[in-house]
């Protein structure tokens, strides 16, 4: 299958008109600029915090706690973002999810 196709309802491949390929193209962006954007944010207050840290007291990093919290929810949006973009990217996916389905009801 060529990266231009997808499946249509009944399983057959349909090439992507030039609309459909920048609906696609501007979906995958909006995913991606979502998380770029919360990881600019991460990176910029977790510097503040650091810095307030510094400014007040080194005897203890309390600026760790906030980073390690947002960063595992960071994380989280990152295992997501990709999720999300090999479902856009990938059609051999739709279509075994097609196929199984039709199987399925079909019994």
């Amino acid at each position: 299958m060529s990266e231009n196709n997808e499946v249509d309802q009944f399983g057959q491949e349909k090439k992507l008109s030039e609309q459909e390929l920048e609906q696609l193209a501007l979906q995958r962006l909006k995913i991606k600029r979502g998380f770029t954007t919360h990881l600019g944010v991460y990176l910029v207050v977790n510097a503040c915090f650091f810095g307030m840290n510094v400014l007040t007291s080194l005897r203890y990093p309390w600026f760790l706690w906030p980073a390690l919290g947002w960063g595992i929810g960071l994380g989280c949006h990152y295992v997501n973002t990709v999720s999300k973009l090999r479902m856009t990217g990938n059609k051999n996916a739709l279509k075994r999810e097609i196929d199984y389905l039709r199987n399925k009801l079909n019994e």
